[in-house]
């Protein structure tokens, strides 16, 4: 989410809990043949989704079972730019209103603050301001009930889709919601409805669902391809995660833009281990980090001879490394460290092998 927040996140997670059959009480899709509701149709289709992800009530349009659009809108105006983790539909600016309806049960007030200060403890150029009346917002939280709609009922929440730069205008909670088979004893707990108002505000913003079809948008450079397991957007995690991943602060961070903060101390790092060793035995390295904001991710990389081109990274992404010494051979040892900023430090080392004779490399 650049700057001006024309980027769309794929990084992205449906609360779609479990698979069950549509609510019969739901209205039955439209053969509608009014301009809006085929324009929406042709637009949909056209950037990458499948008939069958579309379902149609009224002048609402449910996609992939959370995300609302609205045939009264000409979505075709927004922009698609092309980077690297699938974006859509973007909004333009950083800071945008939130109101909750004092109407929806307090659990989900109470849910809903928490969500709110999650996406804001992310540290970017982003800023979910709450207040206390619905003329000021740019997004509501609200229920079913207040909204007088329906939801599909295996659905705990849906999010309404960014229009001409602006934020979606709804985030509804489905007070019919059933679809418990895939939550901890068919229980919802607070942890599930605060992660589930993340992820709908992440709608609201622009975000898409993790597990996508790759070819459906395009992707946010810089951000990482292996997050469909852990992303907080990623279909079926209400029930299994209470915050956003690591992958999903990096993809925030990269589409809103975010300013480092300078009460936080500078990231540093550096490697301890032995200086000294043998081809019998076997040696950890590993590496202090302070400053910068946590999480931090690693990468280690290794040469045999210590030239700044003949270093190689080997798989390993953790704070530590167990290995022997390299056969007759001294070990470098390079560490980068990145902080949730995009903050890289790096830090080097080097093992002397005794058994390589006079303590340098023996070609």
């Amino acid at each position: 989410m650049k700057k001006s927040l024309t980027y769309l996140l794929i990084l992205c997670l449906s609360l779609i809990i479990s698979c069950a059959p549509e609510n019969p009480h739901l209205p039955s899709e439209s053969s509608s043949s009014e301009q809006g509701n085929k324009s929406l149709i042709d637009y949909l289709l056209k950037i990458g989704y499948k008939k069958d992800e579309i379902k149609i009530y009224g002048n609402r349009f449910i996609v992939q079972g959370d995300m609302e659009y609205n045939s009264e809108n000409d979505y075709s105006i927004n922009s698609i730019n092309k980077q690297n983790i699938n974006t859509t539909l973007g909004v333009n600016g950083s800071y945008f209103n939130v109101y909750i309806e004092p109407g929806i049960a307090d659990l989900w007030i109470n849910a809903s603050k928490e969500a709110i200060e999650r996406w804001n403890s992310i540290n970017c150029n982003l800023y979910l301001n709450l207040v206390t009346s619905s003329s000021l917002a740019d997004i509501i939280i609200t229920d079913n009930d207040i909204r007088n709609i329906s939801i599909q009922s295996n659905y705990l929440s849906i999010g309404s889709r960014p229009f001409n730069g602006d934020p979606g205008e709804y985030v509804t909670i489905n007070n019919d919601f059933s679809g418990k088979e895939g939550c901890s004893n068919g229980r919802i707990h607070q942890g599930i409805r605060i992660a589930d108002i993340q992820h709908e505000l992440g709608h609201t913003l622009g975000l898409g669902h993790t597990e996508d079809d790759p070819n459906l948008w395009s992707y946010i450079q810089g951000t990482s391809l292996n997050d469909k397991e852990t992303s907080l957007m990623r279909a079926g995690a209400a029930c299994l995660l209470e915050n956003f991943s690591e992958g999903d602060v990096e993809a925030i961070q990269i589409l809103f833009g975010c300013e480092p903060d300078p009460n936080i101390p500078n990231l540093s790092a550096y490697i301890i281990g032995p200086t000294k060793g043998n081809n019998s035995g076997t040696y950890t390295w590993e590496v202090n980090v302070s400053g910068g904001m946590p999480p931090y991710t690693f990468e280690w990389k290794k040469s045999y001879t210590g030239s700044s081109t003949s270093y190689t990274t080997f798989g390993v992404y953790t704070s530590s490394y167990t290995a022997h010494l390299p056969l007759d051979k001294n070990l470098y040892l390079k560490c980068y460290v990145t902080d949730v900023q995009g903050t890289v430090v790096s830090d080097y080392f080097v093992t002397l092998n005794d058994d390589a004779g006079t303590g340098v490399f023996k070609p």
